[in-house]
C-alpha cells in the first residue's frame, strides 16, 4: 500500500515539474499586441498609437473613423494592412510599416478614408 502512495504521488510530482512546451509543440499562443501609429495630421501629428493583434482586424475608435492622414507600425517586422470600410472591409491598402510609413496618405488618395486595419509580420 506505502509503494504503491508513493510512485503515485512521485508521478503526479513528476507531471507538475514537466518543462512547458516549447513555441509551437501544442500551445494555443494568443497573437502578440503591437502598436499601429495613427494620425490626424501628416507627418506624424496628433497620433495615437493603437493597441492591434496579428491577424485581427481593428476598427478605428470613434473620433478616428476616416480622420487618419499618416500611419506606420512601431515594429519593423510588422506590416498592416488598411480598409474604407469597418471590420476589413471594402477598399484595401497597403502593407504600411515602420520604414515605409506614409507620412501623408493623401499622396496614396488614402486621406481621412481609413475605417480598420490588420497587422500581420513580413
Amino acid at each position: 500500500m506505502f509503494t504503491k502512495s508513493f510512485f503515485m504521488v512521485l508521478a503526479a510530482t513528476s507531471a507538475l515539474a514537466a518543462p512547458a512546451p516549447a513555441a509551437g509543440e501544442g500551445v494555443n499562443l494568443v497573437p502578440r499586441a503591437l502598436l499601429f501609429k495613427i494620425c490626424r495630421q501628416t507627418s506624424f501629428r496628433d497620433c495615437y498609437d493603437s493597441p492591434s493583434n496579428l491577424g485581427r482586424c481593428t476598427n478605428a475608435y470613434e473620433g478616428w473613423n476616416d480622420a487618419i492622414s499618416s500611419a506606420k507600425t512601431t515594429d519593423p517586422s510588422i506590416q498592416c494592412y488598411i480598409w474604407t470600410n469597418y471590420d476589413c472591409g471594402g477598399t484595401r491598402g497597403g502593407p504600411i510599416g515602420s520604414d515605409d510609413g506614409h507620412i501623408d496618405l493623401g499622396d496614396f488618395g488614402w486621406n481621412d478614408k481609413i475605417s480598420s486595419w490588420m497587422c500581420q509580420t513580413r
